[in-house]
């Protein structure tokens, strides 16, 4: 433990005499490691369709925010506070953040979790070969960036219909690597997690049947067309 108070105090101190530098948001990118000072475990900076997005994990849950680089400060911007870096120094796979009140933090860089949500659901797309929707964005409620597609079903008494139709998809979750996630698992959901990525399976209810199809079926309350929906995020 004294070693690595050391090598912390040395890098700190190298990085002191280098204030004021230009800040190289290339070498920003990517999920850092926090090894002194920062409140959250991992911090992630990445770039989508020129928005600046940075993930916050702190045990299992993830926070997203924004950031950005303005007078050569680095402003991260999180879902409870704004923190403003006033000094960002990198010393081969650390990154030294100076808050403007001195308060330092040290982080390591981890290798990419090479986590591509939206191209893992277009590659179980094409092997299920269901055809569902165009894949999009979405947030979920604890603003997580996820993908999602869909496929309309119409459901004539029972739900039978919706697993049938997703079903070529699911059958292929554990040749993917896929297992169940017993956390994501509802009453109106199933979840399933392979390395990074967590995938939801869910329906929503878009409107009642046509009432010539309607009028086929005993149990209407659960009759309809829905959205048999598959989500995925990377944790």
């Amino acid at each position: 433990m004294k070693n690595i108070a050391i090598i912390i105090l040395s890098i700190i101190l190298f990085a002191c005499k280098q204030n004021n530098r230009e800040i190289d948001e290339q070498q920003l990118l990517g999920t850092w490691e926090t090894i002194e000072g920062f409140d959250f475990e991992e911090i992630t900076f990445s770039v989508d369709d020129d928005e600046r997005i940075v993930d916050l994990v702190f045990g299992q849950k993830a926070s997203v925010g924004s950031w950005k680089i303005q007078d050569n400060n680095l402003i991260v911007e999180g879902p409870y506070d704004t923190l403003t870096f006033t000094d960002v120094q990198f010393i081969a796979d650390t990154l030294i953040l100076v808050q403007k009140n001195g308060v330092n933090s040290v982080f390591i860089r981890l290798a990419d979790s090479k986590c591509d949500a939206k191209e893992m659901l277009q590659s179980l797309k094409n092997i299920s070969k269901v055809e569902f929707s165009e894949i999009a964005d979405t947030i979920l409620e604890d603003d997580t960036k996820a993908y999602y597609m869909y496929i309309p079903v119409n459901v004539k008494g029972d739900f039978s219909a919706l697993g049938k139709a997703i079903a070529p998809l699911v059958n292929e979750l554990p040749n993917s690597g896929f297992e169940l996630d017993n956390e994501l698992i509802t009453e109106i959901q199933t979840g399933y997690f392979f390395e990074n990525y967590k995938l939801i399976v869910t329906n929503q209810f878009i409107s009642p049947l046509p009432n010539s199809e309607e009028e086929l079926t005993e149990n209407k309350d659960e009759s309809g067309i829905y959205k048999a929906i598959i989500i995925c995020y990377c944790q």
